[in-house]
């Protein structure tokens, strides 16, 4: 179970965002898929949970896990992750499930090919970069 105090824990010891990836932290993997660089906690209104962009890992708090399933826009070409039991939508333009501009694409994890994938591999090289920094100048 997740508990706020996890999340608040996770807040205290997780820049949201840091320089090496736009998308979540460098210093913690996801628990699921153990990649690096889209998993942080996340915020939004009221709710409060822990997140993974790679795979779609989500969980509320005092919730368990599940997966978001993401999200292609055609029209505005916006990736985008929505809850398994809510209606699928682009949070970019507004187009709904059913429509033939919106696609469900598989998550990074289980496909080479989601854009994704070439980010995970930008993260990890930039990270590689800023370690090997680190330890040219306190080593």
């Amino acid at each position: 179970m997740f508990t706020l105090q996890d999340w608040q824990n996770l807040k205290e010891q997780i820049p949201r965002f840091n320089s090496c990836s736009p998308l979540g932290s460098c210093e913690f993997p996801c628990p699921n898929c153990k990649v690096i660089g889209f998993f942080s906690w996340r915020e939004a209104g009221t709710r409060k949970y822990q997140a993974c962009k790679f795979c779609g890992f989500w969980q509320e708090i005092d919730g368990e896990p599940y997966f978001c399933i993401q999200i292609y826009c055609l029209i505005c070409y916006y990736l985008n992750w929505n809850k398994p039991d809510e209606e699928k939508h682009c949070n970019q333009c507004g187009k709904k499930a059913g429509e033939k501009d919106l696609v469900t694409v598989p998550p990074a994890s289980e496909d080479k090919n989601n854009p994704c994938w070439k980010e995970k591999l930008k993260i990890e090289s930039k990270h590689q970069k800023h370690l090997n920094t680190f330890k040219q100048v306190y080593y």
